[in-house]
């Protein structure tokens, strides 16, 4: 390897330690909070469950919130956040539907 003065120091095995960065690119000011991972690996996208963020109606899945998700993980991520999204007006639906049954007043 060259070193930064010009040096060649022979070596059979070299490591190096990556930084990584959730890409913002793209998200316009939406701005999802971000988080440091541990031992200055980088940051990545703050998230909870099914990828829920700060700002409502937001998710974020895979790579930006799990560096180590590889393919299958990170598709999983998606679906899942995309299966809570999906759910929310699902869910408001039926809950109108039975207030309407029950001749209730809608809530707001």
């Amino acid at each position: 390897m060259r070193l930064a003065d010009g040096q060649v120091a022979a070596r059979r095995v070299l490591a190096v330690a990556t930084r990584t960065q959730a890409r913002t690119e793209g998200l316009g000011g939406l701005k999802p909070p971000l988080e440091n991972l541990p031992d200055d690996m980088g940051r990545r996208f703050a998230s909870g469950m099914a990828g829920t963020t700060e700002i409502p109606g937001v998710r974020v899945a895979g790579t930006t919130t799990d560096f180590a998700a590889q393919v299958g993980a990170s598709a999983a991520a998606g679906a899942l956040a995309g299966s809570h999204v999906n759910a929310l007006p699902a869910a408001a639906d039926t809950d109108a539907a039975l207030t309407a049954a029950r001749g209730e007043a809608p809530t707001p």
